[in-house]
Formats: C-alpha cells, sequence, structure tokens
C-alpha cells in the first residue's frame, strides 16, 4: 500500500470496481450514500472524510498512513 497513490485517485473504490465489472453496485461500502469514489472518501463520506483532505498526505505521511488504515482502505 502506497499513501502517495490516494491522491491520484487511481484507488481500488466500489465505484471503479463496477466500472471493472468486480462489484455489483457503486455505493459507498462504509455509508451508502454516494458511489465510493476516492474524492468522496476523503472529502465527503461522513464515516472517513479525511481533515485536511489530500494536503494531509503531503503534510504528515503517518497521519494519512493511519487513517487508511483505521478506514481499511486499499490504495
Amino acid at each position: 500500500m502506497s499513501a502517495h497513490r490516494l491522491p491520484t485517485r487511481r484507488t481500488k473504490t466500489t465505484n471503479m470496481m463496477q466500472k471493472w465489472k468486480l462489484k455489483d453496485f457503486p455505493m459507498c461500502q462504509r455509508c451508502s450514500k454516494a458511489p465510493e469514489t476516492t474524492d468522496y472518501i476523503v472529502f465527503n463520506c461522513p464515516v472517513t472524510k479525511l481533515d485536511g483532505g489530500y494536503e494531509t498526505g503531503h503534510n504528515d505521511d503517518e497521519d494519512l498512513v493511519a487513517w487508511i488504515n483505521k478506514h481499511n482502505l486499499e490504495v
């Protein structure tokens, strides 16, 4: 896992997995309120919203890695 991939938005979200025909639905696995995209996980999901957004990774990799591990994200 590389925290540096997160800002590239090339992560294994349900939205992308559906496009690749690996999942049946695109909705967020954590809140089910919207399609799960990297931006949704970082900025809008009430469960995973990351304080500081993508800038967190630029300023403190430890905080970003802890957030990724806490929410069991695949990046």
